[in-house]
């Protein structure tokens, strides 16, 4: 089904910069947190929409791609696959996984914009998902002992 609304189907609306549309503002965000990077010469190349295969073709089924939001490459070589998460499904899950266990030598990180959590000596505003999800229980607890 297409969406004529300019949403995706996670109610996250469309962007537009420098005539590329993003699935999200918060991913075209951090484009532009990847050009700046660029601008300073901390990373050398910034690749969208990379694919990489996770499970091969079979019979009457096509093949599974993890297909990511960026793939960065820092000067000295190192390649980082970057997702830009707001919330993770569970088939997100599951293709994390099947990438990390094919793909070990790569770094794949999913990044989400949390301004309460943002390192405040940097201004940054992103955070690693799994350390916000960490953050998120921590906090959480917290609250039900105050009660």
């Amino acid at each position: 089904m297409s969406r004529t609304d300019g949403k995706s189907k996670y109610n996250a609306k469309k962007s537009t910069y420098n005539d590329i549309t993003f699935d999200s503002e918060v991913e075209c965000e951090y484009y532009q947190f990847l050009l700046h990077q660029k601008e300073q010469h901390k990373i050398s190349n910034i690749k969208l929409q990379p694919k990489y295969k996770i499970i091969e073709k079979v019979t009457h089924f096509r093949a599974t791609y993890y297909v990511a939001d960026f793939e960065v490459t820092l000067p000295g070589g190192h390649v980082i696959v970057i997702d830009i998460k707001g919330m993770a499904t569970a088939e997100a899950k599951l293709k994390r996984k099947l990438f990390m266990s094919l793909y070990p030598d790569m770094e794949l990180l999913w990044i989400c914009k949390a301004p309460k959590y943002y390192a405040h000596d940097t201004g940054e505003a992103w955070i690693d998902y799994d350390e916000l999800q960490a953050l998120r229980r921590t906090r959480k607890k917290l609250k039900k002992l105050e009660e």
